[in-house]
């Protein structure tokens, strides 16, 4: 028969499962948090994101090609594609918080135009193949018409959208 120093007594087994419990609810309840900051901070990042290519491409008012009887969406008019008129329209409502810059090219990769919107969070877009623990980075090319005078022509816009984490 063994003494009571070597054996485990069931009290003893008893607090053991208890504390590794208690270290797995620690642990899930952590990670659940850490995940849903991360959602979070995504699902904000793609809102502006969204605001701001839809603005550009969609809205009336913003650079789009328009004559008397229609706006013309995804059709950009290269007179109206300036810092005064994106800015305008493109009015981020946490503007502290995110910027963009916008590249117009022909087809053939010529500048037309790089317009940016609160340029002080745009330049971080330049950092973000470096590190991007601070902010989000989003990028999209979308293929557009540009009216240039009467004439339409084939291009592009980038967008780079830059969101910083709060």
């Amino acid at each position: 028969m063994k003494g009571k120093k070597g054996a485990i007594g069931g009290r003893n087994i008893l607090w053991v499962v208890i504390y590794v419990f208690s270290i797995l609810v620690f642990i899930l309840a952590l990670r659940i948090g850490i995940a849903s900051h991360i959602i979070s901070e995504n699902k904000i990042a793609n809102s502006v994101f969204s605001s701001i290519y839809n603005r550009v491409l969609i809205s009336p008012g913003c650079a789009l090609y328009f004559d008397s009887q229609r706006v013309y969406p995804g059709v950009i008019d290269i007179s109206l594609f300036n810092e005064e008129n994106i800015n305008k329209c493109v009015q981020i409502k946490e503007a502290k918080y995110s910027g963009a810059i916008l590249d117009l090219r022909r087809i053939d990769s010529s500048v037309i135009s790089i317009v940016k919107v609160n340029p002080v969070v745009a330049d971080l877009y330049y950092a973000c193949s470096i590190k991007e623990k601070n902010f989000r980075c989003l990028t999209k090319r979308q293929n557009v018409v540009l009216y240039d005078k009467g004439s339409y022509i084939d291009g592009y816009l980038d967008f780079f959208v830059v969101v910083l984490n709060e």
